[in-house]
Parts: C-alpha cells; sequence; structure tokens
C-alpha cells in the first residue's frame, strides 16, 4: 500500500520561523572576537596565530551556516506558499465542477 504525504503549511513556517532565529543567533556569534582575544595574549607564541587562524575560519563557517539556514527558510517559506496556492486553485477548480452532471461508470 502506498504512503500518503501529507503537507502542513504551517509547520514549514514554523520549522522557517525557528531557522530563522538560529541563523540570527549564529550569525552574531563572536567566534573571531573571542579567539583574537585569546591570540593577544599569546602574542609572542606560535599558538597567538594559529588561535587567530582558528577564529577566523570559524566565523567563517558560523556565516556560512547562518548563510544556509536563511536560504532553507526562505525556501520553505515559499514552499508553502505554493502548496497553499496550489491547494486553493485545485479547491476552486473542483467547486466549479458540477459532480451531479457526472454519471457514474
Amino acid at each position: 500500500m502506498a504512503s500518503s504525504s501529507k503537507v502542513d503549511p504551517s509547520a514549514l513556517c514554523a520549522t522557517a520561523a525557528t531557522n530563522s532565529e538560529v541563523a540570527g543567533f549564529m550569525s552574531e556569534l563572536p567566534v573571531a572576537q573571542s579567539m583574537t582575544r585569546v591570540a593577544g595574549d599569546l602574542v609572542d607564541l606560535v599558538s597567538g596565530s594559529a588561535c587567530r587562524f582558528v577564529g577566523d575560519v570559524l566565523d567563517g563557517v558560523a556565516r556560512s551556516l547562518a548563510d544556509e539556514l536563511s536560504t532553507h527558510s526562505e525556501r520553505l517559506v515559499a514552499a508553502a506558499e505554493r502548496y497553499r496556492r496550489a491547494d486553493e486553485d485545485l479547491g476552486r477548480r473542483l467547486r466549479m465542477t458540477d459532480c451531479h452532471s457526472v454519471s457514474p461508470p
């Protein structure tokens, strides 16, 4: 038996909102600043430059993840809207069909 697929546009929008919140949080993480502060205490050591490097890398990763979450959020909202429009269109078409004029086979 084939399983049915159910789409809940409200759930898609709720997930999109959560993704946006997480993306906002991640974009504000002070990773590079924290690592730079640590590197400042280790100026004359190789580990100081390593801390700066790691800070830059982690900062870039956090930005990339935040961007990806934002894009995913936008796509979820767009999918929910397309589903709603398709549902409304199908409902309109079904209402326009006079079911009483169709005789059973």
